[in-house]
């Protein structure tokens, strides 16, 4: 019999896995061969959110095991169903240096839904 805990321990590795999904990134390598310096993770959402948590705990991993390494930094941009920070992520250099947390639906529904939107999904890499 399965209990409260494991099952919300469950429900918790399921929402991470969906989660990771949706990182998008508009190149997977630096252009330069080199290794990156710092790496900006775009949130759509406000801060203190599910999806949030999940961006910072990705941050944290991306600094290793010193904490005064900052490589990962999480930027919330808030607005438009996280349209915003896709976009942001759209204009931005693409060495591989930015990357986005956004859900599904911004590449699945949007484009049925908008008929202006300022990106396409073959703007993005996964």
């Amino acid at each position: 019999m399965q209990g409260r805990r494991n099952f919300v321990k469950g429900l918790g590795a399921g929402a991470a896995l969906a989660a990771f999904g949706g990182i998008a990134s508009r190149s997977a390598y630096a252009q330069g061969g080199g290794p990156l310096e710092q790496v900006r993770i775009l949130y759509g959402f406000p801060a203190g959110s599910a999806g949030d948590s999940v961006a910072r705990r990705v941050a944290e991993k991306m600094g290793g095991t010193s904490y005064s390494k900052n490589m990962g930094v999480v930027e919330n941009k808030p607005g438009a169903g996280g349209r915003i920070a896709l976009e942001n992520l759209r204009n931005s250099v693409g060495d591989g240096s930015v990357i986005a947390l956004s859900q599904v639906s911004a590449f699945s529904i949007y484009p049925h839904i908008y008929s202006k939107l300022s990106y396409q999904a073959k703007d993005f890499e996964p």
